[in-house]
């Protein structure tokens, strides 16, 4: 997980090349950190719920039924955090947002 906020190609490394010191970075990793431990929320209820294949591939078919509420909250936690790096993107590239 952490491996993705210091790898070269991330987002917020690009971003940090673009506009060095005009955002605060400790914010920005913070905010990236909890992103992806919020995907990783998604990824283990799918993981729990959807068994896979031989060839690593979810099986639909066998999988388990999803809460329709226990899904949205964490898509609604994931969406919620995304637009907040949205936000700290916009401002580190200094675009008016549309």
């Amino acid at each position: 997980m952490v491996a993705a906020l210091i790898d070269k190609k991330s987002f917020f490394y690009t971003i940090s090349l673009i506009k060095e010191g005009q955002m605060e970075k400790e914010k920005a990793i913070k905010e990236f950190k909890r992103y992806e431990e919020m995907r990783m929320e998604i990824y283990d209820l799918f993981e729990k719920k959807i068994p896979k294949k031989p060839d690593g591939t979810y099986d639909f078919e066998a999988a388990k039924p999803l809460e329709a509420k226990e899904m949205f909250d964490l898509f609604f936690k994931l969406d919620y955090q995304a637009r907040k790096i949205r936000g700290i993107a916009i401002n580190a590239l200094g675009v008016k947002p549309e």
